[in-house]
């Protein structure tokens, strides 16, 4: 993130919050585009069936600010609010399963991944208690982001790119194989037991938007739901956060699916 905002690199990717909180305090970062759509899990031990039931047990979580623990955060409030869990920072999806296979922790937030791997490995333990996918599916939680500066001057740039990643997204649509042959070029240390079982989640549950997923309702309750949690302090403008101006152009150009 910082490297975009001193201007050493055009782009990135990561957590919409980030993004949020820079441009709070004055950066000029602009989102372009979702990454993937909303996968985050929680996952509890077999005993814990309700979220009432995580009172008093060690939930993780991966920062104070994090998306998954903004989400989270408002899971308790609006389901439980009585329940007190023990909070616990493990930063990482994937170090947060490793906790709960070695039973370090009784509960977590988890990318779909990595959920996908603890109910191969580990489904007579553990079940899933509440799917922010299924409950939260507008908020946009990873997305695409630009040095303003550089956008501003440089717009054949910002849409060369956003048309190499709807490339991909397309690709990827209906494409398991397609998907899992990028994760093996990629990611070569995978964990292929379990690859065919996430390529189809994946391409299954349409992550990857063909048409760069972002809309300026989307995007505005995804700012009002961060603001809300308490993720971003309140006052940020959309205008400020974002430019979907460019993903329209590519639309335009190459057409909607």
């Amino acid at each position: 993130m910082q490297g975009v905002v001193k201007g050493d690199f055009a782009f990135s990717s990561g957590t919409t919050s980030a993004v949020l909180a820079v441009d709070q305090k004055g950066a000029n970062v602009k989102i372009i585009a979702d990454r993937v759509a909303n996968e985050w899990t929680v996952y509890a031990t077999k005993d814990i069936a309700t979220c009432q039931a995580l009172d008093g047990k060690k939930l993780a979580i991966h920062s104070e600010g994090g998306v998954s623990t903004a989400m989270t955060k408002n899971y308790l409030a609006t389901q439980c609010p009585s329940a007190k869990p023990t909070i616990l920072i493990v930063p990482g999806s994937d170090n947060r399963l490793k906790a709960l296979l070695a039973g370090q922790i009784d509960a977590s937030p988890l990318e779909l991944g990595d959920a996908i791997t603890l109910e191969s490995q580990a489904g007579d333990r553990f079940r899933l208690i509440t799917s922010f996918a299924q409950t939260l599916p507008n908020i946009h939680p990873t997305t695409y982001y630009v040095n303003g500066d550089f956008a501003s001057k440089n717009p054949d740039t910002v849409k060369a790119l956003l048309k190499a990643v709807l490339d991909q997204h397309r690709k990827i649509a209906g494409d398991t194989k397609y998907f899992s042959d990028l994760v093996i070029k990629y990611l070569p240390s995978v964990n292929k037991q379990v690859l065919d079982k996430i390529a189809t989640q994946y391409v299954g549950l349409k992550m990857f938007d063909v048409n760069g997923g972002l809309t300026e309702e989307n995007m505005k309750g995804t700012l009002d739901f961060f603001t809300t949690a308490g993720a971003v302090p309140p006052g940020l403008q959309l205008s400020q956060a974002a430019d979907l101006s460019f993903l329209k152009a590519v639309i335009d150009e190459i057409g909607r699916k």
